[in-house]
């Protein structure tokens, strides 16, 4: 994670280098973690970290875009160049007015902080549980294990300042007997937590169990 801080020195950095009658930028940045698992065993873990800043200059009734997912100065420097030159080679557009004031914002609670420093050996942890319940019903586990961690940031020249952070988990399994019957499951949450992704027996195993194969409409559920 960036932290609010961090986040609003750049969007800061963007701001000063434009050149523009009005200026918007919006941060974007992810942290992604994924484990996927096939005949009840971890075979991949991954993960990725960007940020992407986007600007929007506006010159009069022309607005022009860049975005980059360099954070160096130069870099930051040149998006906002490029996005007013953007602008200045676009037609008025009659329909806009202004970039939004500053106004009162309502806080969004979405973030967990466990699913955020979910490790590598959290995320095996929760692929162990599927898998042993799996093996104890004779069956076999597929599926993917996924965490992710965003930030958002919009901030005008006029003084509008958002910061929101977020975080998501899902869990997705594909259970198989040895006739091949099956089943799916996938259930998301703000919290990386086995206990709330999977609380009691899995979908996914007892329609494997049942040597059915499940319904399209039965296979998601959102967990809070």
């Amino acid at each position: 994670m960036l932290g609010q801080k961090k986040a609003k020195r750049i969007v800061d950095q963007v701001m000063a280098h434009s050149q523009a009658g009005q200026t918007e930028v919006v941060l974007l940045s992810t942290d992604n973690s994924l484990t996927r698992f096939a005949n009840s065993r971890i075979h991949q873990n991954v993960s990725e970290h960007n940020v992407q800043v986007r600007v929007r200059a506006v010159s009069g009734k022309r607005v022009g875009v860049a975005s980059t997912n360099d954070l160096t100065d130069r870099s930051l420097r040149e998006a906002s160049r490029q996005a007013l030159q953007i602008a200045l080679l676009q037609p008025e557009n009659p329909d806009f007015q202004s970039l939004p004031a500053p106004r009162q914002l309502a806080n969004i609670s979405a973030f967990a902080e466990a699913t955020a420093a979910c490790t590598p050996q959290e995320h095996a942890e929760a692929v162990n549980v599927v898998c042993r319940l799996a093996k104890d019903s004779g069956l076999i586990a597929s599926g993917a294990f996924a965490t992710e961690c965003m930030e958002i940031v919009v901030a005008n020249s006029l003084g509008l300042f958002a910061y929101s952070p977020g975080t998501v988990s899902e869990l997705t399994t594909v259970v198989m007997s040895d006739d091949s019957s099956g089943g799916v499951d996938s259930r998301v949450s703000f919290t990386a937590s086995t206990r709330r992704l999977y609380a009691g027996r899995p979908h996914a195993v007892n329609v494997g169990s049942s040597g059915s194969l499940p319904s399209p409409h039965s296979r998601a559920r959102v967990t809070r």
